[in-house]
């Protein structure tokens, strides 16, 4: 029973070490190992293109070498049970396709008499969905928009033959209107149109509705002063167009002069949800200290002092 119970505390440790593998890896955001007969199977979810052999190269770099093979499976998300710990049934089920697989198939293929030369090669498949119509969802009898002196429209039976005839003799809407007139001077970037708005409706005010229900006032042409003036800090720090910024802000006022600011910029802001300590583990942390790390550790940008 010793021996045992050492065997499956080493393939926890197995376990929880190639998921700590790849979640150092930048663009994965989840991972799950389980063990499957002969190999190892890590179901991940990545941001991007997938990518198997640039994961493998990457985990082998921070595991043993005598570490178990591990294969990858991709997934768009975990799946959970009702108790919401993660459902190792349903990851059982997706199929596992890994170098052992492939040289089955090709060696099977090989095996048959008309075939000279096979090599099975594994692709990312994309799903591409057709264009769907409003009425291949819709019934097919006059379906009139509620107005506030609209009566409500019977419902009636229509035979099923009926409802496929109607459907397939209906023709597609057209919907035409007059071309957009644009200026000549027109602003053609978000900075050129906040300065645009803030030269020639400067007194108009944006109205921020805090927690407590108390309103401020923030005019045009002080979210444009203001939005340069982040713009000015956060080039003294030494941030560059492209380079990410993380909002950690509550205030809604702040919030848009960062934003402004980082447009100006050509900064990317990335707002996360502020978690209600810092000091004590919580989901928004977590995804706070998730998003720091995919993203190279970027700036923080935050109303708290600490």
């Amino acid at each position: 029973m010793d021996s045992e119970h050492k065997l499956i505390k080493s393939q926890q440790v197995q376990l929880a070490d190639i998921e700590t593998a790849l979640l150092s890896v930048p663009g994965v955001e989840q991972a799950y190992v389980l063990p499957d007969q002969t190999l190892l199977v890590a179901y991940v979810v990545v941001t991007g293109v997938w990518n198997p052999q640039q994961l493998h190269s990457q985990i082998q770099q921070h595991l043993p070498p005598d570490m178990i093979s591990v294969a990858l499976v991709p997934v768009s998300s975990l799946p959970l049970t009702h108790q919401g710990k993660v459902d190792e049934v349903a990851l059982g089920r997706f199929p596992v396709i890994d170098e052992d697989l492939v040289q089955r198939w090709e060696t099977e293929l090989k095996a048959v008499p008309e075939i000279e030369k096979v090599a099975v090669v594994v692709q990312q498949k994309t799903l591409k969905l057709p264009p769907l119509h409003l009425s291949d969802l819709l019934p097919s009898e006059q379906i009139t928009l509620p107005n506030n002196a609209a009566t409500p429209v019977e419902e009636k039976s229509v035979p099923t033959t009926e409802l496929q005839i109607q459907s397939t003799s209906e023709k597609l809407a057209i919907s035409e209107g007059e071309p957009i007139k644009w200026l000549q001077n027109a602003p053609t970037t978000l900075a050129q149109a906040l300065e645009r708005t803030a030269q020639q409706h400067g007194d108009t005010s944006l109205i921020y509705i805090q927690s407590d229900g108390e309103a401020i006032a923030q005019t045009y042409s002080e979210l444009w002063v203001e939005a340069q003036r982040i713009l000015g800090g956060l080039r003294q720090l030494g941030l560059k167009p492209q380079d990410k910024v993380i909002f950690q802000l509550e205030s809604n006022q702040d919030f848009i002069s960062a934003f402004w600011g980082c447009l100006l910029g050509g900064f990317v802001p990335v707002p996360v949800s502020v978690p209600p300590s810092y000091d004590q583990s919580h989901s928004s942390l977590t995804k706070l200290e998730n998003t720091w790390q995919m993203l190279g550790q970027p700036l923080i940008l935050t109303d708290r002092k600490y």
